[in-house]
């Protein structure tokens, strides 16, 4: 619950030289529910296609 209140702050993610903006982020707050493991599998989804979506 503490690393998703600090995404709650994040302006950009980067992920392999790759910036991310709050787009991503937002979709990370749906995942409270989730185990560690599937946070991270789900959120590497989720800024992959936020990624694509917005052209980088």
């Amino acid at each position: 619950m503490t690393a998703l209140k600090s995404l709650e702050n994040l302006v950009e993610l980067y992920l392999d030289r790759t910036c991310i903006t709050d787009i991503g982020v937002a979709n990370l707050r749906k995942l409270t529910h989730l185990s560690k493991t599937r946070i991270k599998n789900e959120s590497l989804r989720i800024i992959g296609n936020s990624a694509f979506s917005i052209g980088v």
